[in-house]
């Protein structure tokens, strides 16, 4: 929100390299937190893969846009700038309709594990429900506001590539979204199936469940319904923010490859869920191929980010307590020597230092 907000105060967008590896971070962020929510039995895992995933939708979104302002295609970069904002509020929607259906489930249940979680629809209305609205629109299937929302930056990396705007880095850009799009209907399937279709033995819920709770699901379930109605408001709203520039909705070559992906990913959902119930073992199968099982098993260590990440503050522990001796404890000499530090380096990088 405050990249999409200050844009025009940072230039970055015309720095080549800068918006480049903006969206190739982008689309690897976005592939690989869905490939690891589609080896997740943890729900809550699963959900907090997908929200990384879809927030790297945005910033890839927001990469498109400054590809177009440095090509001279405003209208398609404020329209660009319009469906990050836009997926904004709609993720904000239907993620937390998962998010607080996952907790109703969890504290009902007792259990994380979707491997122990059977949704009842007679007993369990809210929790269908919540998951069959949230979910629904996680996977963008029309015309809940996941469709709207994801397939609109979809669509756009599309009109970027067609309209010339830095081909191979647009083209790039529309793979990640596309093949993503793909992979989020796949963990979509494969979570609803864990809970709504497999057969077990169901663990007793606690009763009393919370009122207030079962209300703002089935609010949240209306407004997934109804999202797509804020792109309207957004437009008014962009409008009136800035004067003079038009904004095109998806036609043409966008609007139909939007709607080729949406019968995909409903031929994505209802294949894969008919196939497990066929074949219960589908998953295990699938891991059997060689280069499919390597990826599965690094998508289950998260590809080793974290291990990375903890690697990485291991070592600046031990750098800093390697260096802790050599403060004085005096603050005012300690603040000198910064200060004198960062002057340097100003004029260092301004070319006036020598």
């Amino acid at each position: 929100y405050l990249i999409a907000r200050m844009f025009l105060t940072m230039p970055i967008w015309r720095d080549t390299n800068v918006t480049t590896i903006l969206v190739v971070i982008a689309g690897v962020t976005a592939l690989i937190a869905a490939l690891s929510a589609l080896v997740s039995f943890d729900l809550k895992r699963i959900l907090a893969y997908s929200t990384v995933s879809q927030l790297a939708y945005m910033f890839l979104g927001l990469g498109i846009a400054f590809i177009s302002m440095r090509a001279d295609l405003e209208h398609l970069s404020y329209t660009a700038f319009l469906s990050t904002q836009f997926h904004l509020i709609s993720h904000a929607i239907f993620k937390s309709l998962l998010f607080l259906t996952a907790g109703y489930l969890i504290h009902r249940y007792g259990s994380r594990d979707i491997r122990d979680l059977k949704v009842d629809r007679k007993s369990d209305l809210p929790g269908f429900v919540g998951l069959v609205a949230g979910g629904l629109a996680l996977a963008g299937i029309f015309p809940l506001n996941g469709f709207w929302s994801k397939e609109a930056v979809v669509g756009i990396s599309y009109a970027a590539y067609r309209d010339g705007a830095d081909p191979g880095i647009t083209l790039t850009a529309y793979i990640f979204a596309v093949v993503t799009a793909l992979v989020t209907a796949l963990y979509v399937a494969r979570m609803l199936y864990y809970l709504l279709f497999v057969t077990r033995d169901k663990t007793e819920g606690h009763a009393g469940d919370s009122k207030l709770m079962v209300l703002v699901i089935y609010t949240l379930s209306g407004l997934v319904v109804l999202g797509g109605l804020f792109q309207i408001f957004l437009d008014n709203y962009f409008d009136n923010m800035i004067a003079g520039i038009e904004f095109h909705h998806l036609e043409g070559g966008p609007l139909f490859a939007t709607i080729l992906l949406t019968l995909v990913l409903i031929g994505v959902v209802a294949g894969t869920f008919r196939w497990y119930m066929l074949n219960p073992k589908l998953g295990d199968k699938v891991e059997s191929i060689l280069i499919l099982g390597w990826i599965a098993n690094w998508a289950r260590a998260g590809f080793y980010l974290e291990a990375i990440w903890m690697w990485l503050f291991d070592l600046l522990k031990k750098l800093s307590y390697s260096v802790r001796r050599l403060h004085t404890g005096d603050l005012n000499y300690t603040m000198a020597g910064i200060a004198l530090l960062s002057l340097f380096v100003v004029l260092f990088s301004l070319g006036g230092a020598f």
